[in-house]
């Protein structure tokens, strides 16, 4: 009854309340532009374009009488074509309810800003559909392994059954990391070039090549240092809130002693210090456990190959104005030894490449 009741005031309430024109490229069977302009919801068009946030064609359909679609291209960042699939859409106030033999898979409407010229995904009412249709976010984590075969499986099997896969990369182990990785369940990719960087990109990859493009990546060391578990607070903020980014703050009063060694701690502290005096950032944390939805990431176009990786997220986030929250976390001893604070080489490097990031930022323009 509650849904039905939702529903109803989707249906007969949100029009009126929402009522806007979207903006619509049509084409000839050829795929030469036939047309473009803004439509109102109930414009019936035989062929068009969605566009993501950042101009960049997302998906494309051919309707029938301006309801169904005969087939529909859903597009990566970089306009690749990653799935070619036969739906069927129904529009309920200009957004796209998409089903996928018979189950709602995606609701989402795009529209310009006509002053700015941007495309923006319709967010309004978003969460109330999704709880209509019970759709449940794509989540992804991604696990940079170097020599983990001790501590891998643990991480693997304490990572909650909402995630849909675990891709772990191992940069480039000389133990069993791979094959424990595998037997637990996980998805294992090689990265031979030796960094965290590295790995995360090896796993971006991945994604970008698939089918099934995801919602949220979650990013988790593959040390066990983590409690897996607390994953889904980590993504909440993100489905619940709407937020953009969020990282697992290893606060003090959570923290196992010795957890952290105290060249960790420092950097942190520095870290954050000069994110705070420079950009007016509210981190606490560099932490690597952290959320981040897919299309923000993609849009980050993530470089660093080695140290710099989690800095440099927080960094162009805050460039880029995006949502973002810290959530405390549980942390404990690692199992095995640091490959970066560790090490004097790996401590002194990761605060050069940190230290080098926010001075960039600082004076870029």
């Amino acid at each position: 009854m509650k849904k039905f009741l939702i529903f109803s005031f989707l249906v007969l309430v949100v029009p009126f309340a929402l009522a806007q024109k979207t903006y619509v490229k049509t084409y000839h069977e050829n795929g030469k532009l036939k047309e473009e302009g803004w439509i109102s919801n109930d414009q019936k068009v035989d062929y068009w374009f969605f566009y993501n946030e950042n101009g960049i064609k997302k998906e494309e359909g051919h309707f029938d009488n301006g309801q169904k679609v005969k087939w529909w291209i859903f597009y990566n960042s970089k306009g690749k074509v990653i799935k070619k699939s036969e739906f069927e859409a129904n529009k309920l106030n200009g957004f796209t309810i998409i089903y996928d033999k018979s189950k709602v898979i995606r609701a989402e409407k795009y529209t310009m800003n006509k002053k700015t010229n941007e495309w923006k995904s319709v967010e309004a009412f978003k969460k109330i559909i999704r709880f209509i249709f019970m759709i449940q976010p794509i989540i992804k984590v991604i696990i940079p392994a170097f020599n983990e075969e001790n501590a891998i499986v643990n991480v693997i099997n304490e990572i909650p059954k909402i995630v849909s896969e675990i891709i772990v990369v191992d940069n480039n182990s000389n133990d069993k990391t791979s094959e424990v990785a595998k037997n637990a369940g996980a998805t294992v990719l090689f990265e031979s070039k030796k960094g965290y960087g590295y790995a995360c990109l090896k796993g971006m990859n991945f994604i970008k090549d698939q089918n099934e493009v995801p919602d949220i990546i979650v990013f988790l060391d593959g040390d066990y240092s983590d409690y897996p578990e607390e994953l889904t607070n980590i993504v909440r903020p993100i489905i619940e809130k709407d937020v953009d980014l969020v990282i697992g703050a290893r606060v003090k009063r959570l923290r196992e002693s010795g957890a952290m060694t105290p060249q960790q701690v420092f950097g942190n502290w520095l870290a954050t210090f000069l994110m705070k005096l420079f950009f007016n950032a509210k981190f606490s944390d560099l932490g690597p456990f952290r959320a981040i939805k897919y299309q923000k990431l993609v849009a980050l176009q993530m470089e660093d190959k080695t140290y710099g990786w989690t800095v440099e997220m927080q960094l162009k986030a805050l460039k880029q104005n995006l949502i973002y929250v810290e959530i405390p976390v549980k942390y404990k001893n690692r199992i095995g030894v640091s490959k970066v604070s560790g090490t004097v080489k790996g401590t002194i490097m990761a605060g050069v490449k940190i230290i080098g990031w926010i001075l960039k930022y600082t004076f870029k323009k």
